[in-house]
């Protein structure tokens, strides 16, 4: 039986938990949440129930992965369900079992509140190549894309929440400043 493969990433995230969590939850912005240029593109998240919030909640996504070697550009859909949920702390989620090279993935997020009111987000996720031919894929660069992407999506969302850059302005002149006060 092929081995299951485990990839961890963390991120700090200059916000609340409950914020991380809202943000976590909308699917709306997984979309954008990879940069531009990223090896992996979230082009559709359609919710086949009501919410996705709930253990059962399903989905349909479609990824679009560039630059593999030998192929190119490959779009992949599949479908995954909420596995494990417990509300601004944890939110897991497995794919529905199919035929593909990778049968079984989960990915889970920890929300972890920091003594500064920032959260800490890990990142979990785990799969199992089900062929030779996949173990392979994912010993030569398979593995590495799925990490890079799990940095890429968390960093993403940690910069989402960065305080805006101040504008720097002149300082008035003190005239103007007494005349203000």
């Amino acid at each position: 039986m092929p081995r299951i493969v485990k990839i961890e990433t963390a991120v700090v995230v200059p916000a609340a938990v409950y914020r991380v969590w809202d943000a976590l939850l909308d699917q709306n912005r997984w979309v954008d949440r990879l940069p531009d240029g990223a090896p992996v593109r979230i082009e559709q998240l359609e919710p086949l129930d009501e919410t996705f919030v709930r253990v059962g909640d399903r989905r349909r996504c479609a990824a679009v992965i560039d630059q593999l070697p030998l192929v190119g550009r490959r779009r992949l859909s599949w479908e995954e369900q909420v596995t494990d949920v417990d509300p601004e702390r944890t939110l897991e989620v497995e794919s529905v079992p199919s035929r593909d090279a990778i049968r079984r993935w989960r990915v889970r997020f920890w929300l972890v509140p920091q003594s500064d009111g920032a959260t800490r987000v890990c990142c979990y996720v785990s799969y199992r190549p089900a062929t030779f031919i996949a173990r392979a894929i994912d010993a030569l660069f398979l593995r590495r894309r799925i990490t890079l992407a799990a940095d890429s999506w968390l960093t993403a969302l940690a910069t989402s929440f960065a305080p805006a850059e101040i504008v720097d302005q002149p300082a008035p002149e003190l005239s103007e400043a007494l005349i203000a006060a």
